[in-house]
């Protein structure tokens, strides 16, 4: 891990805030605390916050309810105010590519280069081959001040901004490293919004956000049972129905699997015609939507490719007196990019 001062993981989605604390104990890493909040419907919508009362209460709430001391905090973005690209440009020095990175990575963007915050990442850079592989992020600086003012105004400090899909490469890099040039495919599925990162390599090689999550599919159950969104939200994991319920719950479903499988299938045929000389290995999935009953084996057995649900707790040691074993072990996933900005530091530079 990197050095620098503990933060706050502080998973700001559409449906809910969720908190992660860890600290270091004999050089282990411990899981100090976490929590969710749940937000009431069309508090942020599309990344933009709508309701920033209920929001602050709501980071309030957990952070008060779990007695966390620490207020700097590591937060992250997606969905349309972020463009994330991964750019091969001709080999120039750090300070060339300093001056030149706006220009370059205004041909890329929807928005006018005033209405963006950038920052970038270089890969590699092969002078004798004149290529500099470079990953940029953009994010637009109206959203960044409606999160910093939300989050300051609930007491805290922001000290990191990430990407969601970055914040899952953390957590999922932090359990499991990557063999050789093993390529992986990163699913998160909130409730609105899901992102896809290929990692190939331990590298960051394609990412996308897709407008489609678990609440879609409560939403449909919902309205073809007649059930209230909790007990739509119930079945979609698994509980139990009558036999009419049953039938309907699992074409909604078995819809909705195939629609998350089918996005998936289109990352890859992007990610294979590009990357020609090399295949995805595996495909590990996180977010709330992630616990959708046989979900992972479902894609699985679409796609041929082994498929599993991400864990971000393994490898840490609990503190069983501060932390709810049951909501970590029923809701593991649905903490993975909170988990992935927890281990971010102070100093770390990114």
């Amino acid at each position: 891990m990197a050095k620098g001062g503990n933060l706050i993981g502080l998973d700001i989605g559409s449906s809910s805030v969720k908190l992660v604390e860890l600290k270091e104990r004999k050089g282990h890493l411990v899981l100090h605390q976490l929590g969710v909040a749940q937000l009431a419907p069309e508090t942020i919508v599309e990344g933009a916050i709508i309701d920033s009362y209920d929001l602050i209460n709501a980071i309030k709430h957990l952070i008060s309810s779990h007695h966390v001391k620490n207020r700097k905090v590591a937060i992250s973005v997606s969905g349309t105010p972020v463009i994330v690209k991964r750019l091969t440009l001709a080999y120039m020095t750090d300070k060339e590519l300093a001056e030149t990175i706006d220009w370059e990575v205004e041909r890329y963007l929807p928005f006018d280069l005033s209405e963006v915050n950038i920052d970038y990442h270089v890969i590699r850079g092969d002078e004798k081959r004149n290529q500099l592989e470079v990953l940029i992020g953009a994010v637009k600086k109206e959203t960044l001040e409606e999160y910093l003012s939300v989050v300051t105004e609930a007491g805290l400090k922001i000290r990191v901004v990430d990407v969601d899909a970055f914040a899952v490469e953390n957590a999922y890099l932090f359990t499991r490293e990557p063999a050789g040039s093993e390529t992986v495919i990163l699913v998160n599925i909130g409730a609105s919004l899901m992102n896809l990162n290929i990692v190939s390599s331990g590298e960051t090689t394609f990412t996308r956000d897709i407008a489609l999550g678990g609440d879609n599919f409560t939403k449909e159950i919902q309205k073809q049972i007649g059930a209230t969104f909790e007990e739509a939200e119930r079945l979609k994991t698994g509980g139990e129905l009558d036999a009419a319920q049953e039938i309907i719950a699992k074409n909604v479903l078995d819809a909705a699997k195939g629609s998350l499988s089918n996005e998936i299938l289109k990352s890859i045929n992007f990610y294979n015609s590009t990357f020609e000389d090399k295949e995805v290995n595996r495909i590990s999935l996180s977010g709330g939507t992630a616990l959708m009953d046989d979900l992972a084996q479902y894609i699985q057995d679409s796609l041929n490719i082994p498929t599993s649900v991400l864990n971000p707790f393994e490898g840490v040691d609990i503190n069983e007196k501060t932390v709810d074993k049951g909501l970590m072990e029923s809701s593991a996933p649905m903490f993975a990019v909170a988990f992935g900005l927890a281990l971010r530091r102070e100093k770390e530079e990114k």
